[in-house]
């Protein structure tokens, strides 16, 4: 590529000019010089979460032409020849991305489509035991887990972490951007487990903590035949003494089985990854049952040939005691053979309160949706069980179960502040705490934003008792042209001439905001030079002949209107002075010599006109009589 430039201010730009090789001089054609233009963009990411562009670069490709991104994306790149060229951003964690054919004009400030970057934040799909690869949505602190998801960042090497309730792994092996195997930190504790890539975290995975395993017996006596299943005989439970156990829904598991591990320490019997043992011999053994590195439980066995098949859940019932009787004693009799089938089944498992996660928003006006995040909002043994919510008592308004795990409902008329509760059955959930919108306010009515530049809208809201809520949640929306609008926050990044409307809402409250976009694209002076006489010092008067102050008119071009505002500012202060209106005025007793007076736009500073003043010394009026 070729440029030539008279000035900042003038240039010409050839690309793709052929050199070969031993050639000392390249025929370039015709070259026309001409008045620089600016080129406002964007940029943004694949990954719609990607909100922090910080440290990003935009660039022509093959020139000197390079701008820093602000924080939200934007960039301005001036001084740019006329012409058409290709555009392109890269951030070390990011990646990069191009938009080809932005087209440069003289005097113009151009806009570019947004250059997508080709990041792809963190999706954690499912925890995994990395033994058996099956689900898993609990351990103890010291078990791996095994994370399965995407864009975990091994290819690119980038900044990751992975985040437990109570604090962060330590140990973990990136093994591809879709798997990772991590270790439980022992500072964990029950909630979420995300995976961090460059300051951008995953969906959140429920996790549940072992905190206690106890055995139902120390010791069984099982045949020399067939397969136990062990895990019969383990109660694990968390924190809050919750058992911990496995749930199905359908094919679907809702709740899985704790996160064991098992050992036995004889060749007599062999366990599996899930907790079967299977016996080879008879004789003794000890099953070591292990939550990660710290919950250690043995089980005692005895392997015999015949033995009944044993159940954690009967109940035996004692033989009755018979009566003495005279007469002869009678033989023995036989012991009747045990029948397997008739071992009394397993009493049904509880269905278990229905615990919240999370309520989103945790704040909103009535009629707004409400998402609640939990567990065990549906039985899928009694599918005519419908579950309830309430808001501080009062009944939430179209309730829907989306699953078992989560449900929507919108805020009723006439809600206060309280706790949103879920009820399935005689089962209760925790409360979680909501707040009621009932009032909203924007900071602003109308607002101006210069294209390239973004504008923060700030919104207040009161609940019911009259208190400011802190963070209240909106959904923003745009009508027009001009402008993106960031629809979680309502920030408003102008791209282009136009006007639009910014709207909050949340339920029945709303409030709507002008949005006016615009250009700056030159500020003017009605004369490039002028010459001033300097005051005399002390309090003499100069002659009237000569002129000591003289008012400047600048002129700033937008796309809008022509009345927009400039500062002014002198390069000396001591030769000459300028007001808020333009008006210069030689200083007293000033040194011969020139000034620069400058007008900027208040808009946008990057454009501005100077006038050169001359400043000439004369002597004072003398008024002296003879």
């Amino acid at each position: 590529n070729l440029e030539a430039a008279k000035d900042e201010a003038t240039k010409a730009w050839k690309a793709a000019v052929e050199v070969k090789g031993g050639q000392t001089q390249v025929e370039a054609a015709a070259m026309r010089l001409a008045p620089v233009g600016r080129l406002s963009g964007s940029v943004r990411a694949a990954d719609a979460r990607v909100t922090d562009f910080t440290g990003t670069r935009a660039y022509i490709p093959g020139s000197s032409y390079v701008a820093e991104a602000r924080s939200d994306g934007t960039f301005t790149i001036s001084n740019v020849p006329d012409g058409v060229f290709e555009l392109g951003a890269f951030n070390a964690e990011l990646g990069d991305g191009k938009v080809s054919g932005v087209a440069i004009r003289s005097g113009q400030t151009s806009i570019a489509a947004p250059v997508l970057l080709d990041f792809h934040g963190p999706e954690l799909k499912a925890l995994m035991r990395p033994d058996t690869g099956d689900p898993v949505d609990n351990a103890a602190p010291g078990s791996l887990l095994r994370l399965n998801g995407q864009s975990f960042g091994f290819a690119r090497a980038l900044r990751f972490a992975v985040h437990f309730p109570g604090g962060v792994a330590a140990d973990y092996a990136r093994i591809s951007d879709s798997d990772l195997v991590v270790k439980v930190p022992a500072q964990a504790q029950a909630g979420h487990i995300t995976v961090e890539v460059s300051k951008l975290h995953s969906r959140p995975l429920n996790f549940r903590l072992i905190k206690t395993l106890t055995l139902g017996a120390p010791s069984i006596t099982i045949p020399e035949t067939g397969t136990i299943d062990l895990g019969r005989w383990v109660d694990a439970r968390d924190a809050e003494g919750a058992r911990i156990e496995e749930f199905r829904e359908g094919d679907r598991v809702v709740t899985s089985a704790p996160y064991l591990t098992w050992s036995v320490d004889s060749p007599l019997a062999a366990v599996t990854p899930r907790g079967t043992l299977k016996p080879q011999a008879e004789g003794s053994v000890v099953v070591a049952i292990k939550a990660g590195d710290k919950l250690i439980r043995t089980l005692n066995v005895e392997i015999r040939a015949g033995a009944p098949v044993p159940d954690p859940d009967a109940t035996p019932t004692p033989s009755p005691t018979p009566s003495p009787t005279l007469g002869p004693t009678p033989g023995p009799t036989p012991s009747p053979t045990p029948n397997p089938s008739s071992t009394p089944p397993p009493s049904p498992m509880p269905f278990p309160a229905p615990p919240i996660d999370s309520v989103v928003p945790a704040n909103a006006g009535e009629g707004a949706q409400v998402t609640v995040n939990g567990a065990f909002f549906r039985d899928s043994a009694q599918p005519g069980l419908v579950a309830a919510v309430t808001l501080n008592d009062l009944a939430g308004d179209n309730l829907a179960v989306v699953n078992a795990a989560k449900l929507t409902f919108k805020i009723p008329v006439g809600a206060a502040n309280g706790n949103v509760v879920v009820t399935l059955g005689d089962q209760t959930s925790n409360g979680a705490p909501f707040t009621v919108l009932k009032f909203f306010s924007l900071n602003v009515a109308t607002v101006d934003v210069l294209v390239g530049k973004t504008f923060q809208p700030i919104l207040s809201a009161k609940d019911p008792t009259g208190a400011t809520v802190a963070s209240p949640s909106a959904i923003w929306s745009f009508t027009g042209s001009g402008a993106i609008v960031d629809l979680a926050t309502g920030k408003v990044t102008a791209v282009e001439n136009g006007d639009g409307t910014v709207k909050a809402a949340s339920g029945t409250l709303s409030r709507t905001l002008a949005a006016h976009m615009f250009t700056v694209t030159a500020v003017s002076l009605n004369k490039a030079s002028l010459t001033l006489n300097t005051m005399p010092p002390g309090n003499s008067q100069p002659d009237a002949r000569f002129k000591t102050a003289e008012r400047l008119t600048a002129t700033v071009a937008a796309s809008d209107r022509g009345d927009r505002r400039v500062t002014w500012t002198t390069s000396n202060a001591a030769r000459a002075t300028v007001d808020a209106t333009g008006l210069v005025t030689a200083a007293r007793g000033a040194t011969e010599g020139d000034v620069t007076i400058t007008a900027t736009s208040v808009d946008d500073p990057t454009f501005s006109a100077s006038c050169t003043v001359t400043i000439t010394v004369f002597g004072d009026i003398d008024e002296s009589i003879e």
